[in-house]
């Protein structure tokens, strides 16, 4: 079978391989969230040093990545029982952009709370 004969006739292949092709958009974010959080870290940076500040930017951004494994992993449960099709394109949609908006605010927090005990809007 070619991949496009198992895109239309496997819903779980159909629906990893939409999530798969959408990773980069979602990386690109969490990427974008740890540098806007080092532009607030600069006195942070220097005085723990830069690797330590990337080091734990990738423990994040592996963790982040784990999470979105979620995102087909959810798609696949809803295919297995409730016997459906899958998500359509607008949910599909819909949950890469809250996901996306969570993973955004949710890495600018944490990243800063690790520098900052008290919080970062405090």
């Amino acid at each position: 079978m070619t991949k496009e004969e198992l895109k239309e006739t496997n819903p779980y292949f159909n629906a990893i391989h939409w999530w798969e092709k959408k990773r980069w958009i979602y990386n690109n974010i969490v990427i974008g969230s740890i540098l806007f959080s080092f532009l607030d870290l600069s006195e942070y940076i220097r005085r723990y040093g830069f690797g330590h500040s990337i080091w734990y930017s990738f423990i994040l951004l592996f963790g982040a990545n784990i999470c979105y494994c979620m995102s087909w992993s959810f798609e696949s449960m809803l295919i297995y029982y409730m016997k459906d099709t899958g998500m359509n394109k607008r949910s599909r949609i819909a949950l890469l952009t809250s996901t996306c908006f969570f993973s955004f605010w949710f890495t600018v927090i944490y990243y800063t709370n690790f520098y900052y005990p008290i919080g970062f809007f405090i």
